[in-house]
């Protein structure tokens, strides 16, 4: 449709949370309008993340498995290690919930999950 703006981020797409990097696309009338939004950001994704990014698109699917498949082997050896604690792994994410001693302070908290 006309009227039609896609935003879209490598987060989830491309396994690349944190890479902060994310395009945009829109027919070719909303240009001028785009351009003016554009002007109006201060900042842009560091040219690391573009790189990278942009070799994302070109591998494809296989590297996102690839991403995937990695990220969820260090997912599982750190669930693994803190098994003792009791933690709860989430079913549609890489994080999990952990909980400590109810008697911890923070730096304790870092030291125990750091051994």
């Amino acid at each position: 449709p006309d009227g039609v703006i896609n935003v879209y981020s490598f987060s989830k797409a491309y396994g690349m949370a944190g890479w902060r990097v994310g395009y945009v696309a829109y027919p070719p009338h909303l240009s001028s309008a785009m351009l003016k939004a554009q002007d109006t950001i201060q900042s842009m994704a560091p040219m690391l993340s573009q790189r990278v990014a942009l070799a994302a698109l070109d591998a494809g699917a296989s590297w996102v498995k690839k991403q995937v498949e990695e990220l969820q082997a260090s997912r599982n050896a750190i669930l693994e290690a803190v098994e003792p604690l009791n933690a709860v792994p989430s079913k549609g994410s890489f994080f999990f919930v952990v909980k400590l001693p109810s008697m911890i302070n923070e730096l304790d908290a870092v030291r125990l999950l750091a051994d």
